[in-house]
């Protein structure tokens, strides 16, 4: 038999009939020509027959179709073909071959038959034109692929399942999983439930839904609650449909998922918070109240009621008009729109009533809601607060006036009996009389009235830096630190000192002079006082550093333990050596400097002196 040349025959009907597909030719051919095809009979016409030879319509031929081939799909399975017929194997290809802008799909089936007289190794088989199959196939699976993709897509979870409740298909929404989901077809809903671990509650009522949606043929739905991962319940509302043949028989079954677990926590939460609303407007002690935006009372709680009068009350609640009522819903409604918190007075049946009311018209203008506190008790109670005051204020004023008259009394006193003790001491150096027995207690008499003294001023200056107001005035610091000196010039006259004053202040400053002179009066007389050394020095420097009058009282005498420094401002503590002193000077100071704001600190060591440094702000001029 003559071999094909690559010469295409325009035959149409030929054509037409490959094109169609479902036909099926023998051939034999050997390994050597694997694309050269000896048909035995015509049928390759209705396969291949517009690539014929002309001339060979109507018997059999040899047609060589490697000029048409795509050798790229062909070489790798020819190669598989080869090795299984050497195993003696037969084989099955698919292979595509293209002609005037026309692609035939072929499948070719064979199996080794022995060797020719050239020792070629010879072939037979069918060649089958399946390229009707196989766009079928293709459009079956565009059509897969396309509404697989959509169902995919689709934002609620989508099975399919037979009448079994058997897997069809699952949509990535219901199973994120890849390989779950290709495990889950063939699969029963309880193989799935068993294989997650579901509950079998759950199970039950799945297949208890499943079975009525089959038996009634109609649309079931539920609603089912599971713990997520983060242990919070998650709502899911379950639907069965099923769809049915023209025979009306069930086809399929289609399950559908919606969660709306964001839907039914917000639901759970309105319902909270209503809750929770209505328990705080029964439960809070204001008055809680809605009005329309004519004045009708829509919502008031029964705090609100309370605050009317029994009768009253029951009509309001009834929505009876009465002239009490009218007047209390119009006084609300006024209360609109002015300052938050105003303080109204009512009189309720001859009783009047002290009321603070706070309202605020909606966004959209229809109502009115507001706030009603009774204040009465409370407007009582600050009356009477009012009265305690002014009489706690009247006795301030008469315990001034006490401790001012009674330090001058009990001074008076003092002064005459200090007079007549020098009386007595000049009329013994004049020897008028002999007073020799009684000097000794004189003396005693002198030293205790002369402490009872100091402790009197000491009062007074506590009580005055307690008292008093702040008042600066222009003082020359120097000036009033050398009167202190010149004033104890012979306090001692047994151990003389140098006192000396240090001014670094070119000018006059404005402070507190008298809370000054009690600061300096007290240290300086205390370096004085307590002096051990002849010949000593107590030295007092004033400076202007940074806005602040610094104040250092520094001296040479016997110092302080260490074991007094963190008690040494205490009230009427007083150092072991100190038996006349009142304990009182030095927490004078550090009270004083307190309400001056500035800050008290000192230097001491046993044998070596003190040193206080007083650093105050300055009144800015």
């Amino acid at each position: 038999m003559p071999i094909a040349s690559s010469k295409i025959s325009f035959d149409g009907s030929a054509r037409a009939a490959a094109l169609s597909g479902n036909h099926s030719a023998a051939f034999v051919k050997t390994v050597d020509r694997f694309s050269v095809y000896t048909f035995l009979d015509t049928a390759w016409e209705a396969v291949v027959g517009y690539l014929g030879q002309e001339g060979y319509e109507g018997q059999a031929t040899t047609l060589n179709l490697s000029p048409w081939i795509e050798l790229s799909s062909l070489a790798p399975q020819q190669r598989l073909a080869i090795e299984r017929l050497s195993r003696g194997l037969p084989y099955s290809i698919e292979f595509t071959i293209k002609a005037l802008g026309q692609s035939i799909t072929l499948q070719e089936s064979g199996f080794m038959v022995g060797v020719d007289d050239k020792g070629q190794q010879k072939i037979q088989g069918f060649l089958q034109n399946i390229t009707a199959q196989r766009q079928a196939l293709e459009e079956m699976e565009r059509q897969r692929l396309f509404y697989e993709g959509t169902l995919n897509k689709m934002p609620v979870e989508l099975v399919v399942l037979d009448k079994t409740q058997h897997y069809i298909f699952c949509n990535k929404t219901a199973i994120k999983n890849d390989e779950l989901r290709a495990w889950l077809i063939g699969k029963t809903d309880l193989d799935y439930c068993l294989h997650r671990g579901k509950d079998p509650k759950t199970v039950a009522l799945r297949q208890a839904y499943f079975n009525q949606a089959v038996s009634t043929k109609q649309e079931v739905e539920w609603e089912e609650v599971q713990k997520n991962e983060f242990g919070e319940n998650d709502y899911n509302l379950k639907r069965y449909s099923p769809i049915l043949g023209p025979d009306g028989e069930i086809l399929i079954v289609i399950g559908y998922g919606f969660n709306i677990s964001d839907r039914r926590r917000a639901e759970i939460r309105a319902k909270e918070q209503d809750e929770l609303i209505r328990s705080l407007a029964e439960n809070v002690q204001e008055g809680i109240y809605r009005l329309s935006a004519e004045g009708k009372l829509l919502f008031a709680n029964d705090a609100f009621y309370d605050l009317m009068p029994e009768l009253v009350a029951e009509k309001m609640r009834k929505g009876i008009s009465t002239d009490i009522a009218d007047r209390v819903l119009a006084m609300l409604l006024d209360a609109e729109g002015k300052e938050s918190g105003q303080e109204v007075s009512i009189d309720l049946q001859g009783r009047s009533r002290n009321w603070l009311i706070s309202s605020r018209r909606t966004a959209d203008g229809m109502f009115v809601d507001g706030v009603v506190i009774d204040i009465t008790h409370l407007k009582e109670v600050q009356a009477d607060l009012e009265r305690k005051n002014a009489e706690l204020e009247k006795a301030y004023m008469e315990l001034d006036k006490f401790v001012y008259s009674a330090s001058h009394d009990l001074r008076a006193p003092l002064t005459s009996i200090l007079g007549l003790v020098k009386v007595m001491e000049t009329e013994h150096e004049q020897k008028l009389e002999d007073f020799t027995a009684a000097l000794p207690y004189v003396g005693m008499i002198k030293t205790s009235v002369t402490r009872l003294d100091d402790f009197v001023k000491e009062i007074i200056q506590y009580y005055r830096n307690n008292r008093t107001e702040i008042h600066h005035k222009e003082t020359d610091l120097a000036l009033l630190t050398q009167a202190i000196y010149d004033s104890l010039s012979h306090y001692r006259p047994e151990v003389p000192l140098k006192l000396e004053v240090v001014s670094h202040l070119e000018t006059p400053l404005t402070v507190d002079a008298s809370r000054l002179n009690i600061i300096l009066n007290n240290l300086i007389i205390n370096s004085v006082k307590y002096h051990d050394k002849p010949g000593g020095f107590v030295r007092t420097t004033l400076t202007h550093q940074k806005g602040h009058l610094c104040i250092e009282v520094e001296d040479n005498g016997p110092g302080i333990q260490a074991e007094h420094h963190t008690k040494l401002f205490d009230m009427f503590y007083r150092i072991g050596f100190d038996e006349t002193g009142s304990g009182l000077g030095l927490y004078i100071v550090q009270e004083t400097i307190k309400k001056l704001e500035g800050t008290l600190t000192f230097e001491s060591s046993p044998r070596k002196g003190t040193k206080f440094t007083v650093k105050l702000p300055l009144q800015q001029v």
